[in-house]
C-alpha cells in the first residue's frame, strides 16, 4: 500500500484549511518540518587548544509552504480572498502535519503570507510562513486515570435474586509506568478528583528520579484540584481557582525525562478517595 503522502490541516479561528494530496489545495515546496535550527554556546579554554561546550539550545521554528489551488472551478478570487482572511496574523495557528501516516502537530503564528502569482492570469498559489515560539511538535494526547475502573461482567448473566452482583471494580493502582518516547522531556497535566470524601495534601510522585510535587491543601467531596508542569505553564488549581502558593516548598514541577519511568500518587489521607487522571503529549524535534 502507497502511503507516501504530506498533508497540511491548518485550524485558525474556527476555520480549517487543508493542503496536500487529494485536497483542493496541493503543496508545492515545504521547508521546516524536518528540525529546527540549533545554538551551541561554547566557551574559549585558556590553556589548550579549542573551546567547551557550556550549553545548547533549540531555537524557535520558521515553516514555510508553498501551494497552489487545483481546482479548475473559476472561483480563483473567491479562494484567495478566504486565504487572505484565514492567514491573520491576530489569530494562532495550530498546524497538524501526516507525513507518510506519521501525524504530528505544532501551535504556530502567522509570518508572512504572499500570492505566489506574478499576474491574475497564472494559477492561483500562494506562500505563507509561520513561526513556531515553541520548536517541539507534539504527538497524540494521552489520558489516564490511574484509579479506574474494570468490568467484571459480560453480556449474557443473570442476577440472583437472594445477592447483588458487583458490575466492576476500582482499580487503586498508585503506580503506573509511563514511556516517553519522544525526542524531549515533557511535562504532564494531573486532575486529582475527590469523588469519594476528603483528601489531605494530595502528593505525585517520579518514582523513577525521586522527584515530587505536593499540595498542601485539603480537598472535600466533589473538588478538583488541577496541576500542570508544562514549561511556561506551572499552576496549581482548586475548582479553577489558584491555589499555586500551596505547593510543598521542598517539591517541584518535574518533567518527564526520554525513557520508561514510573509515577505513583498518594496522599497524607484519603488517596482511596481519589480518581487521579494523567494528560501529556510527547515532544518531537520534527516530522
Amino acid at each position: 500500500m502507497d502511503n507516501k503522502q504530506l498533508i497540511f490541516t491548518l485550524e485558525s479561528n474556527g476555520k480549517t484549511l487543508e493542503i496536500g494530496k487529494g485536497k483542493p489545495y496541493r503543496l508545492l515546496e515545504v521547508e521546516g518540518i524536518e528540525s529546527s535550527d540549533f545554538e551551541v554556546t561554547t566557551s574559549d579554554n585558556a590553556t589548550y587548544d579549542g573551546s567547551s561546550v557550556v550549553g545548547s539550545r533549540i531555537q524557535e521554528r520558521v515553516i514555510s509552504s508553498t501551494a497552489e489551488y487545483t481546482a479548475l472551478d473559476g472561483q480563483e478570487e473567491l479562494r484567495r480572498q478566504e486565504l487572505i482572511s484565514f492567514f491573520n496574523p491576530r489569530h494562532p495557528v495550530k498546524l497538524s502535519v501526516d507525513y507518510c501516516g506519521v501525524k504530528r502537530w505544532i501551535n504556530a503564528n502567522i509570518r508572512s503570507f504572499k500570492d505566489g502569482r506574478k499576474n491574475i492570469y497564472e494559477p492561483l498559489s500562494f506562500l505563507v510562513v509561520l513561526l513556531a515560539p515553541n520548536p517541539f511538535f507534539r504527538g497524540e494526547d494521552f489520558h489516564e486515570n490511574m484509579a479506574g475502573k474494570f468490568p467484571l461482567l459480560t453480556s449474557n448473566f443473570a442476577i440472583p435474586k437472594t445477592s447483588g452482583v458487583a458490575f466492576s471494580m476500582r482499580i487503586f493502582k498508585q503506580e503506573t509506568t509511563f514511556t516517553n518516547k519522544g525526542h524531549n522531556s515533557c511535562g504532564l497535566i494531573l486532575t486529582f478528583a475527590a469523588n469519594r470524601g476528603i483528601v489531605v495534601n494530595p502528593k505525585f510522585m517520579n518514582l523513577t528520579t525521586g522527584e515530587y510535587i505536593r499540595i498542601l491543601v485539603t480537598m472535600q467531596l466533589g473538588d478538583i484540584l488541577t496541576v500542570n508542569t508544562n514549561r511556561g505553564k506551572t499552576r496549581i488549581e482548586l475548582n479553577g481557582v489558584n491555589i499555586s502558593n500551596k505547593k510543598d516548598r521542598a517539591s517541584r514541577y518535574f518533567m518527564i525525562n526520554q525513557g520508561t519511568v514510573v509515577l505513583k500518587y498518594d496522599a497524607d489521607d484519603g488517596y482511596t478517595n481519589l480518581d487521579v487522571w494523567l494528560k501529556w503529549s510527547q515532544e518531537f524535534l520534527g516530522v
